[in-house]
C-alpha cells in the first residue's frame, strides 16, 4: 500500500512538472515526448530511499535547447526535494541501440512503465524492447546469466547471510527481477505462487529498512546487526533481529531455488536451440535419459529418477541420487527430490554399510555438496535422515566472523574437509564430524557450550547411522573439541611444552589429532577470512605438528627459547623487521626491539604500535636483563623502520607519557560502548609461568593498557598472544613475579581484579 501511494505521488509530480515545462508558456503539447520511469519505480515498487529512474524520451521534432530546459524543468525539482536521480534523455531509437549494446539496459527497459506525456511513444519503446528481447533470448539470457552468477559470487545467497543485502544478495530482490525477465522471453515459466509472496516480504522488509536507516548510503539494502531490530518493528513482521532474519532468510530461499529451477530450464532450452540450428539436425523432440547410477540419471542438465525406479521398495535411492548429482556436480531435479520425499522408505537404523558410504560419497563431493543438500532440505528429505537438523535451520551465528547461517556453514564445512581427506587415516569420521561439528548449536542457549551439548548428539548420531562404536566416540570427541587447536594457537605460548601436552591429553593418539587437525582447518575456512587468515592456520599447523611430537615421545622440559640477534640500536633503541616469505599475509611482520630495561618499556613498545596502526598478534620478552622483545603484528605494509625506532626512543625518554596522552585522545572519539571485561587465572597451564587470559571488547591501545596495568603491579610479562575476532579480543599473557616464578594464587587472583577494574574503567591510555 505505502509503495502504491509512493508511486502515485511521484507520477502526479512529474505529469505535473512535465506539463508546466512544456506548456507552460504557451509552448508545444506535450505531443513527441514522455516520461518514462525505470528500475523499482517502473515496478511500482519504490522504497523511501530509492533512486528514481528516468528516461525522457522524445521524438526528435524539438531542438536541443528546448529539449535541455525541459530535463531541467523536470529533473531540477526532483533532486531539489531530495530524490536521488538516475535520468537520461533519448529517443526510441538510442534507447533500443543503448539495450542491443547492454543486457543491464535491456534489463532495466523490460520495467519500463509510462508516467507522464505522449503514451505511443512508451507503448512503441515496450514493443520494441520486448519483441527484441524475445527474438534474441537464446542468446543474450546467456549473456545475463553470467552477470547473475559474478554478482552471486559478490554478495552470497541471502538466505545464508547473517548481514545479508536484501538487494543484490543470491535470491535477493535483482533476482526476483530477473525472474520476471526470463519469463518474458517466453523461454521458461516460474513458480509465481512462491516467488510473489516471497518477493513481497523482501520489499516490506526493505522499506522499513530504508525508514530505520535513514540517510541513504553505499549499505542502504543490507540489514546490518545494529538495525535489524528496528527493522524487525518497523516491518511488522517480527520483533527482534532473529525472528526477522527467519522471514527474510525464507523468502531468500524461495527465490535462489525458483532462480535455480528457471535457470536449469533456460540452460536446456538455450542447448535445444543450438541443437535445432544445427545442419542436418532432425530436431528431435524430448529429453534423452543418460544412466548415471541403479536408478538414477541425467536428462536437461538435471539428475532425476528413472522410469523404472521404486523409492518405496528401494530406501538407499535418495542417497544414491544425491550423490551421483553432487559427484557429476548437477542438480537434483525438484521433482525427484519431491517424489522422494513423498514416497522413499525409511532407511533401516543402525544404517547398513552401503548407506554409510553413499553419505559420505555426498558429503565428500566438495562443491558439489551445497546444492544438491540445499535441494533435499527443502523438499523435507535431510529431516528424515536427520532429524536434529531442523534445529540448527537457518539458525543465525552469534559471532560477526561467521559469514553464513548455521546450517550452511555446516555443509561448507563438508566442503573444505573434502580437500583434507587425503590426510586422516578416517576420512569418513572426518566428514561426518564436519557436518555435525555445530548440531549443538540448535540445542545452545547464550550461555552453553554448544560444544559440549553437541558431543553426545553428534556421538548418537554416529551410531544412528550405522557407525562402530569406537568411531562415535571419536566423533563425538571432534565435536566436544572442534574448537580446540584453533583457540590454543591463539592464545598460548607455542613453545610451553604444556601446551602442546594439553591437546596430547585429549586426543590421544596421531590419528585422533590429524582428524581433530584437518576439521579445524576445515571448520576455519568455512567460517571467514578472519578465522582462516594464513596466521592462525599456520599456528594451528605448527601446534599440531607439536603435539605429534609429543605423541611419539614422553612429555619434554621448559625449553628456554633462543633470543634473536639484537638489532642494531641508536640511545639504546633498535628495530629490525623480518618477513617471512611462507606466510599468506604479505602485510605481517617479525619486529625485533631493543629498549633500555624498565617497568614500563614492553607498556610503551605496545602503545607506539598501536598509535602506529600495527595491530599485535604475539609478543614475547627475552630474559637476561637484554630489553630484547620480539613482536608478530600485522598491517606492516608501508612500516619505515626510522620512523618507528625515532617513536620508540622519543617514547622511552619520556616513560611513554606522550603516547599515554596521544591513546587517550583517540579513545575519547565516539565509539559503541564497551562490555566488562573477563579475565581468567588458568592455573597450571604453563611451565614456569603464569596464564592471565583476558577478554574484551578489542580497541586501540588495548595491548598497552594490560601492559602497563601489570607493571604497575610488579609483575613480568614472559609472552603475550594476541587473538582478535570481529570487535570481540581474546588475549593470553604469560607472566611470571619480578623473580622469574609463577605468581601464587592470591597474588595471581589480586592482580586479575586490579585488571579487571582498571579495563572496565579507564580509557585507552590512562
Amino acid at each position: 500500500m505505502a509503495r502504491r501511494r509512493r508511486t502515485a505521488t511521484l507520477d502526479e509530480k512529474l505529469r505535473g512538472l512535465l506539463s508546466a515545462a512544456c506548456t507552460g508558456r504557451g509552448g508545444a503539447s506535450l505531443a513527441g515526448v514522455a516520461v518514462v520511469a525505470l528500475g523499482s519505480y517502473g515496478r511500482s515498487q519504490p522504497a523511501p530511499g530509492s533512486d528514481l529512474d528516468l528516461v525522457l524520451l522524445h521524438d526528435s521534432r524539438r531542438s536541443a535547447a528546448e529539449l535541455a530546459e525541459a530535463a531541467d524543468a523536470v529533473w531540477y525539482p526532483l533532486w531539489d526535494a531530495g530524490y536521488r536521480l538516475d535520468h537520461a534523455v533519448r529517443t526510441v531509437a538510442e534507447a533500443v541501440t543503448t539495450a542491443d549494446q547492454d543486457v543491464r539496459t535491456a534489463l532495466d527497459l523490460l520495467d519500463a512503465r509510462h508516467v507522464a506525456g505522449d503514451p505511443e511513444l512508451t507503448m512503441a519503446l515496450r514493443a520494441w524492447v520486448l519483441a527484441d528481447w524475445r527474438r534474441r533470448a537464446t542468446r543474450r539470457l546467456p549473456e545475463l546469466r553470467a552477470l547473475v552468477d559474478a554478482r552471486a559470487a559478490r554478495t552470497g545467497e541471502l538466505s545464508q547471510r547473517a548481514e545479508p543485502d536484501l538487494k543484490n544478495s543470491y535470491g535477493g530482490l535483482r533476482d526476483a527481477t530477473v525472474l520476471q525477465a526470463l519469463v518474458a522471453s517466453w523461454l521458461v515459466d516460474v513458480p509465481h505462487q512462491v516467488v510473489r509472496p516471497a518477493r513481497t516480504v523482501l520489499l516490506d522488509v526493505r522499506d522499513a529498512l530504508h525508514l530505520a536507516t535513514g540517510r541513504p548510503s553505499r549499505l542502504h539494502d543490507r540489514l546490518v546487526a545494529d538495525r535489524a531490530d528496528e527493522t524487525a518493528v518497523r516491518s511488522g513482521m517480527a520483533t527482534d533481529r532473529a525472528s526477522l532474519l527467519r522471514v527474510v532468510h525464507r523468502a531468500g530461499r524461495d527465490i535462489a531455488h525458483a532462480s535455480d529451477v528457471s535457470w536449469r530450464r533456460v540452460d536446456a532450452a538455450v542447448q535445444r536451440a543450438s541443437r535445432t540450428r544445427r545442419p542436418g539436425h532432425g530436431g528431435r523432440a524430448g529429453p534423452v535419459l543418460a544412466a548415471l547410477d541403479l536408478g538414477v540419471g541425467v536428462a536437461d542438465g538435471e539428475v532425476v529418477l528413472a522410469p523404472t525406479a521404486t523409492p518405496l521398495q528401494d530406501p538407499l535411492l535418495a542417497l544414491r541420487a544425491a550423490a551421483a548429482a553432487a559427484r557429476a556436480r548437477l542438480p537434483l531435479s525438484d521433482a525427484a527430490c519431491a517424489r522422494l520425499a513423498r514416497t522413499a522408505a525409511p532407511i533401516p537404523t543402525p544404517w547398513p554399510e552401503e548407506a554409510r558410504r553413499l553419505l559420505c560419497a555426498l558429503l565428500g563431493a566438495g562443491s558439489g555438496l551445497p546444492g544438491v543438500w540445499e535441494s533435499l532440505d527443502l523438499a523435507g528429505v535431510v529431516a528424515g535422515w536427520l532429524p536434529e537438523w531442523e534445529a540448527v535451520q537457518m539458525q543465525l551465528p552469534r559471532s560477526p566472523v561467521h559469514l553464513f547461517t548455521v546450517d550452511r556453514h555446516l555443509v561448507q564445512t563438508c566442503v573444505h574437509a573434502a580437500a583434507e581427506l587425503r590426510g586422516v587415516g578416517r576420512p569418513d569420521v572426518l566428514l561426518v564430524a564436519a557436518l555435525l561439528h555445530d548440531i549443538g548449536k540448535g540445542r545452545a542457549d547464550g550461555g552453553t557450550d554448544h560444544a559440549a551439548l553437541g558431543a553426545p548428539v553428534a556421538a548418537r548420531i554416529a551410531r544412528r547411522w550405522g557407525f562402530a562404536p569406537a568411531a562415535s566416540r571419536t566423533i563425538g570427541l571432534l565435536v566436544r573439541h572442534h574448537l580446540l587447536l584453533a583457540e590454543t594457537a591463539t592464545r598460548r605460548d607455542l613453545d610451553d611444552p604444556r601446551t602442546a601436552d594439553s591437546i596430547a591429553g585429549v586426543v590421544g593418539d596421531a590419528d585422533t589429532l590429524d582428524l581433530l587437525a584437518a576439521l579445524t582447518v576445515a571448520d576455519a575456512r568455512a567460517t571467514g577470512p578472519q578465522a582462516a587468515s594464513g596466521w592462525r592456520l599456520g599456528l594451528v599447523r605448527t601446534l599440531a605438528g607439536r603435539v605429534r611430537d609429543r605423541l611419539r615421545r614422553a612429555p619434554s622440559q621448559p625449553a628456554v627459547p633462543v633470543p634473536p640477534a639484537v638489532p642494531p640500536q641508536h640511545n639504546g633503541v633498535g628495530v629490525r623487521m623480518e618477513r617471512d616469505p611462507g606466510w599468506q599475509d604479505r602485510t605481517m611482520a617479525r619486529l625485533v626491539i631493543a629498549a633500555p630495561v624498565g617497568t614500563l618499556s614492553l607498556a610503551t613498545v605496545a602503545g607506539v604500535l598501536a598509535l602506529e596502526r600495527l595491530p599485535v598478534r604475539r609478543a614475547r620478552v627475552y630474559a637476561g636483563g637484554s630489553g630484547l622483545s620480539e613482536w608478530l603484528v600485522g598491517g606492516a605494509d608501508g612500516l619505515d623502520q626510522v620512523r618507528l625506532r625515532g617513536r620508540l626512543d622519543r617514547a622511552v625518554r619520556d616513560g611513554g607519557a606522550r603516547v599515554a596522552g596521544r591513546l587517550r585522545d583517540r579513545a575519547a572519539q565516539p565509539s559503541r560502548a564497551r562490555s566488562t571485561a573477563r579475565i581468567e587465572v588458568l592455573a597450571d597451564a604453563a611451565a614456569g609461568a603464569t596464564v592471565l587470559e583476558i577478554r574484551a571488547d578489542d580497541r586501540d591501545g588495548l595491548v598497552f593498557d594490560i601492559c602497563r596495568s601489570l607493571a604497575r603491579a610488579a609483575v613480568s610479562v614472559r609472552s603475550a598472544h594476541v587473538c582478535t575476532l570481529g570487535a570481540s579480543a581474546v588475549d593470553v599473557f604469560y607472566v611470571t613475579d619480578p623473580d622469574g616464578r609463577p605468581l601464587g594464587a592470591d597474588r595471581a587472583a589480586q592482580v586479575a581484579s586490579t585488571l579487571r577494574r582498571t579495563l572496565a574503567t579507564q580509557p585507552s591510555g590512562w
